[in-house]
């Protein structure tokens, strides 16, 4: 029992029945230091612990009832705070903190600021400017202060400094019957002590700790007590030449601050020590306790948290950060893709929801959820007609069956969007109503497992319901947004004293209130203890010492860290295990260890002198990521690895291959595609008759063929196994249409141009600004559909649109044909034909010399009359850049055959009105500023050379051999590279591209 304790244990021996309040930092902390009294037999009663606040609240109880005034949460305050900060800003107050107003983070910065000032009885009319370094700095800082007491007294509200004022001004003349217990190392604020000692005067006990010798507590402590002689070792931390013992601890290193935690955890299994018989007392929070976090759910560990995990780590948490993300990515779908599929979300069929919203095609905007949902659902109910029209009544059961999804789909989204207030004409809505939609949302669809989950849900609903109160009034939507996001950072879930059958984590400030047998303490490498003293951005050293002496000291807080850790190392009563990362993993070099570790170990080794070079001679080989020994280890994995790469066992690959048929059907695999014949995993496909399209009829469109001729690997993909890459709009603030819809729009806005000007019945003169109409109501209703991310990107890319119809202006201008036909559709149906006026319900069939039939459809850009009766050109509109497009090649080993295969197409159409038509030329056109107004024509003389090309890649085709391109630049915008992890098929296939299986695909490659 250390001295804390025994003295604490005496006090409850000899005030047995007497009220005995234990003033702590945190009630956590006293119940932990009474259940440890309890743990070594000691008995108490009326031992009730109790926070400084705690005890000024209950004394200005009265008087705050009286007046009427209320005393605010944190979160309250936090936002008066901001509440007066943009008011400053409105009025043209701020100038020092302008740029930090900005950023959302003065806020946060200043809050201790103005704490800490309040606690040292420092008032506004108290303050003087020219304490601080700017003067301008010292006039907003004491503008701040004066709202801050301004609004406090209008809305009637007492922050802590107003309650412990009130409580001072309430106590009673004569004394408490309790009996006040106070550490000696408590340093409460300035009008925290004077409240103390007014209250406790005369009723109290200083409970003294263990001592430490030759290192002072860099400031004076308030409450003094005979300091009783050292009982443990580490009181003679530093003054090692003076120990009267020698010291039981060790001293150890790891290769990074994860392999810190993987050394506990192996040391526990190896020795067999409970969980609940040890701790882990971190320096650094958010360096450990994400650590321990996911190592132990990984392990199955069960572990407690004094200061709770991060908000990322449970599932609400997860849930809502994803939520506020989606909100502020101006309601992305693909967010919320992300946030059914996570396994954080409550919902059945989470999948098949997700696969929904991704194929209703919402990009973005929440007003697109619902009507799009709306349009995909109508989309299943006329293919479920159709398909009844066709006799197939299972497929239409099918789609009947995802119409119903959809239905729910929509439910989901109507209940969501429901819960969060749209905005007003100006951008504004009310924020309690979105803090209680986002906790409803949260409440009804979080996924809850597990106790931590529990609390984690509790904590957010209180955030949302005090940050709801503490502002009433509107916001804009991304301030609200940022709002919430700012109240949740704080949040920690799970906070918990030790508990039986858990292993407990701590970090310094409660360390001193658990005792168990084995301690550890890790983080303890000089980068990270004892911290550097950095000033405090908004009071630095220098300004508060001209302030109030009273005001503590930001350079003084790396010797309080030391002074804390020294104080609980010495305050142990059992094995202490010292550890420090001594190779930092992310910067990739090598870190030192804390000055206290070399102090422990002169200690330990009884050599006052002993420097750094002799302490780590002496520490044990690093702990890494495998274990000295497998049966150490502390998961399959670590297992294998320790047995393979130490060579403890004569099991190899085998063994291996063995176990895991799945690993070891991709070694096999990998080890194949390294073989110099054609095999199954570099794309061979064994004779089928399905795929063997000769002497068949095969439904073939240009695009499928090109795709082919590219790379038969990629077409395999698409066409052969269909797999689709998923069609998802990203939101990006700067982009409105990507290049596929910004290409379909001019085809609309050429297409109703030309239409109209060259009516077979009514044509009309050309017309610039009957042209720059039809553009403008096309790019509106794109508008409505596609919302783009702002005004100023959608005037940008409208401008650029705008802009670049001048080259077809100019493109048609000096053409020298006359159009004829625009959009002419080629197997779609009597429908699409009709509304073009032109055109064949069905496909086109072209038969190959083999006798093979492929059947063809499409949708002609345009038709324009040629040199003469009878003659025709076909163009088709490309709206990028012309690169890969050249005059000399006719059909760039079947990469580009639309021009032919369209010609063919368009012949057979134009038959149908025009018996002796001909098509003399096809090609295309770029109509654009990337494209410059360029034309590329094809005369079409060569058919017969189409119809060899196009047996020979049907010849691929047939004989199953979808090798990969062996052309880099084909690879550029595949959507496929990261299957065949490019750049490595491409290597592959140029090794083997003279493989006599792949003959058909080299034939290919000669026309040009």
């Amino acid at each position: 029992m250390n001295i804390f304790l025994q003295s604490l244990a005496n006090v409850c021996q000899t005030h047995k029945i007497r009220e005995k309040l234990l003033v702590c930092e945190s009630l956590a902390t006293g119940h932990q230091l009474s259940e440890s009294l309890a743990r070594l037999g000691v008995p108490w009663l009326n031992l009730r612990p109790v926070t400084s606040f705690e005890l000024a609240t209950e004394t200005a109880a009265p008087a705050l009832r009286k007046q009427k005034t209320i005393v605010p949460s944190s979160g309250q305050l936090l936002f008066l705070l901001e509440e007066i900060l943009r008011e400053m800003e409105g009025r043209g107050e701020l100038y020092y903190f302008a740029g930090l107003q900005k950023t959302g983070a003065l806020t946060r910065v200043l809050y201790p600021a103005i704490s800490e000032l309040r606690l040292a009885s420092i008032t506004a009319a108290g303050l003087d400017p020219a304490s601080f370094v700017d003067p301008q700095k010292g006039r907003e800082m004491q503008g701040v202060l004066a709202a801050w007491e301004e609004k406090l007294q209008s809305r009637n509200w007492a922050d802590p400094a107003a309650v412990f004022a009130t409580a001072i001004a309430s106590l009673p003349q004569s004394g408490s019957a309790a009996l006040y217990l106070l550490p000696a190392d408590l340093d409460p604020a300035p009008l925290c002590l004077v409240f103390l000692e007014k209250l406790t005067a005369n009723q109290r006990v200083i409970l003294p700790q263990d001592p430490i010798y030759n290192l002072e507590y860099p400031a004076r402590l308030p409450f003094d007590c005979e300091q009783p002689p050292g009982e443990s070792p580490l009181s003679w931390l530093y003054n090692p030449q003076e120990a009267p013992k020698p010291l039981d601890l060790e001293i150890s290193r790891a290769y990074g601050a994860g392999n810190e935690i993987r050394g506990i955890l192996r040391r526990l299994k190896k020795e067999a020590i409970p969980l609940d018989q040890a701790m882990v007392c971190h320096t650094n929070s958010n360096t450990y306790i994400p650590l321990i976090f996911t190592l132990a759910s990984r392990l199955d560990i069960p572990v407690t948290f004094a200061e709770g995990i991060p908000l990322a780590f449970t599932r609400p948490g997860r849930f809502i950060l994803q939520l506020l993300s989606w909100m502020e990515e101006k309601y992305a779908s693909a967010i919320l893709y992300r946030l059914l599929i996570s396994g954080d979300m409550k919902l059945p069929l989470a999948g098949i929801m997700a696969r929904l919203l991704r194929e209703a095609g919402i990009g973005w905007g929440r007003s697109r959820y619902i009507p799009r949902t709306e349009a995909l659902r109508e989309s299943f109910t006329l293919k479920a007609v159709a398909a009844r029209k066709e006799d197939n009544e299972a497929y239409a059961c099918y789609l009947g069956e995802q119409a119903a999804q959809v239905d729910a789909l929509k439910e989901l989204l109507t209940t969501i969007l429901g819960a969060v207030p749209e905005p007003d004409e100006d951008g504004n809505l009310e924020f309690p109503r979105l803090c209680t939609g986002i906790s409803d949302i949260t409440t009804t669809f979080a996924r809850i497992s597990g106790d931590t989950d529990v609390a984690t849900l509790s904590a957010i609903q209180e955030t949302l319901r005090e940050a709801a109160n503490a502002y009433d009034d509107t916001l804009s939507e991304k301030e609200a947004l940022r709002r919430i996001r700012q109240a949740l950072e704080s949040v920690r879930a799970g906070a918990s004293p030790p508990k039986p059958g858990h292993l407990h984590i701590t970090g310094l400030n409660q360390a001193d209130a658990t005792h168990r047998p084995l301690t550890f303490f890790v983080g303890l490498d000089a980068g990270s203890f004892p911290g550097a003293g950095l000033q405090d951005p908004v009071l630095l050293d220098g300004e508060r010492e001209q302030i109030s002496a009273a005001l503590p000291l930001q350079s003084l807080q790396p010797a309080k860290r030391l002074h804390r850790l020294a104080a609980i190392l010495a305050s142990r009563r059992g094995r202490l295990v010292l550890s420090f990362p001594s190779y930092d993993t992310v910067d990739g070099r090598p870190s030192s260890p804390a000055a206290i570790l070399l102090q422990a170990y002169r200690l330990q080794s009884g050599s006052p002198a002993a420097d750094y070079s002799a302490m780590l001679d002496a520490l044990p080989e690093p702990v890494g990521f495998l274990p000295p020994e497998p049966k150490e280890a502390l998961s399959p994995d670590e297992w294998w690895l320790a047995a393979a790469l130490q060579n403890r066992y004569a099991h190899g690959p085998e063994t291996v291959n063995a176990c895991f048929p799945d690993l070891a059907a991709g070694l096999w695999a990998e080890i194949t595609r390294q073989a110099p014949d054609f095999t199954p995993f570099d794309g061979r496909v064994d004779a089928d008759p399905e795929l063997d399209p000769r002497g068949k009829i095969l439904k073939l469109s240009a695009t499928q063929f090109e795709y082919l001729a590219n790379c038969p690997f990629a077409y395999y993909l698409r066409y052969v196994l269909r797999i689709q890459p998923p069609d998802e709009a990203e939101y990006d603030p700067g982009v409105w249409l990507d290049p596929l819809t910004r290409g379909s729009l001019l085809h609309d806005i050429y297409c109703l141009y030309l239409r109209e000007i060259h009516h077979p019945e009514t044509p009309q003169p050309p017309d610039k600004n009957r042209l720059l109409q039809i553009a403008e109501e096309l790019i509106a209703q794109t508008k409505e559909v596609l919302p783009p991310p702002s005004e100023i990107v959608f005037e940008h890319e409208r401008d650029e649109l705008l802009r670049g119809l001048d080259v077809f202006w100019r493109v048609e201008e000096d053409a020298t044909t006359v159009p004829a036909f625009f959009e002419v559709p080629f197997g779609f149906g009597k429908e699409a034909v009709e509304e073009a006026g032109l055109g064949l319900p069905e496909p086109v069939t072209v038969t190959l010399p083999d006798g093979t039939q492929i059947q063809i459809r499409g949708r002609i850009d345009r038709i324009d009359h040629g040199s003469g009766p009878g003659f025709y050109q076909v163009w088709d509109y490309k709206t990028g850049k012309p690169y890969g497009y050249e005059e000399r090649q006719l059909f760039k080993q079947g990469r580009q055959v639309q021009h032919a295969l369209y010609a063919v197409a368009a012949e057979a159409i134009l038959k149908e009105i025009d018996p002796e038509a001909k098509i003399e030329a096809s090609g295309y056109l770029f109509p654009t500023d990337k494209g410059e107004g360029q034309r590329f024509g094809r005369l079409q003389g060569n058919r017969h050379k189409l119809l060899e090309l196009l047996a020979r890649g049907l010849d691929i085709v047939a004989a199953g051999t979808f090798c990969a391109t062996d052309e880099d630049g084909r690879c550029t915008f595949c959507d496929y590279r990261i299957v065949c992890r490019f750049p490595e098929a491409s290597k592959r296939a140029k090794e083997k591209s003279e493989h006599p299986d792949l003959d058909a695909w080299r034939r290919l490659q000669d026309y040009e």
